[in-house]
């Protein structure tokens, strides 16, 4: 047991009891000299307890933001109560660290106290799952924030562009899907990177045909904020290839290709669609919601250069944005 001996040889504990426990045990007088110090308490601290023992706790345990705060909780203990709270601790190397504490008044025989018993335990891992806790639960609002307003103007768009109902539901139904692939993917990663040739598949699956799309380039992670918008731009290629392009056409043939750059200490993307073998293309007399979708919010979201060429031989799609 770790105690001064002296007039207070009646705060007698059992020492190989409190050596035992899991939390840093002190005690201290009226004046708060240390009487008492345990095993845990030099572990958690960092000084033995020949150290401390007959030093002022005030000048031992509390961080300096904790000082305060620290002595009222001694004075409201002196007068009988019970405290227990967080506070900043300090170790012996000068860093500190979040700890719950109890203190409780000791009493003698008459009922008179004769000082403070405290027990506390570092709470550091707890702060971090919370404060990680936060983060998700924040990073999830954000996210949903941002994919409401996405389903908002998705769908506020393709109604300006549809030409009926059936028009709408079907353009509209098939974009969400194209949402919903992305998110899955977010989802399912944790919000952590996605290979682009995953990506492509979860895009254009089920009706992906590896004889007439074909991927190529190599293992290319995209970051978070990348997904949504290179999904969806995939989907609108896809979608327009389907209904007017090469997939249109028996023979149509679509080649995505990629491959990552490095020039001056960046590291870029280069992306390609290429259409072949499909029906003849004419430049739209008017550009469409996928047009603008990819020209505009997707290159602003990607902070990339886009070029979308309607050429008679087949459409192309060149992308350029730093990784």
């Amino acid at each position: 047991m770790y105690a001064l001996c002296g007039e207070e040889d009646h705060l007698a504990f059992p020492a190989l009891l409190l050596d035992s426990i899991e939390q840093a045990i002190v005690a201290t007088d009226l004046k708060g000299n240390i009487l008492y110090w345990n095993n845990f308490a030099e572990k958690l601290h960092g000084w033995r307890a020949v150290e401390v023992l007959g030093k002022n706790v005030l000048d031992v345990k509390p961080a300096d933001q904790s000082a305060e705060e620290a002595r009222e909780a001694m004075q409201r203990v002196l007068e009988g109560e019970s405290w227990s709270g967080e506070i900043n601790l300090r170790r012996k190397d000068g860093t500190s660290f979040p700890a719950f504490v109890t203190a409780s008044p000791l009493y003698d025989a008459q009922r008179n106290i004769i000082g403070i018993a405290s027990a506390c335990h570092d709470i550091s891992q707890r702060r971090a799952a919370e404060r990680q806790n936060e983060m998700v639960l924040a990073e999830q609002a954000h996210r949903l924030k941002n994919m409401l307003a996405v389903v908002k103007s998705l769908a506020h768009q393709t109604a300006r562009q549809a030409s009926s109902t059936d028009d709408f539901m079907a353009s509209f139904t098939s974009r969400l899907s194209a949402v919903a692939a992305a998110n899955d993917l977010l989802m399912h990663r944790g919000g952590e990177a996605t290979a682009l040739e995953e990506l492509a598949h979860a895009a254009l699956d089920p009706l992906l045909d590896a004889k007439r799309v074909r991927l190529q380039g190599p293992n290319v992670m995209l970051e978070r904020r990348m997904i949504l918008p290179f999904s969806m731009l995939l989907h609108e290629l896809y979608t327009n290839a389907a209904k007017y392009g090469a997939l249109s056409a028996p023979a149509g043939m679509i080649d995505i290709a990629w491959r990552r750059d490095e020039l001056e200490g960046q590291t870029w993307l280069a992306f390609e669609w290429r259409e072949s073998q499909g029906p003849a293309v004419e430049p739209p007399r008017k550009k469409g919601f996928g047009s603008v979708l990819i020209e505009r919010a997707i290159a602003r979201e990607l902070g990339a250069e886009i070029a979308l060429d309607f050429h008679p031989a087949g459409v192309s799609c060149r992308l350029r944005t730093r990784l």
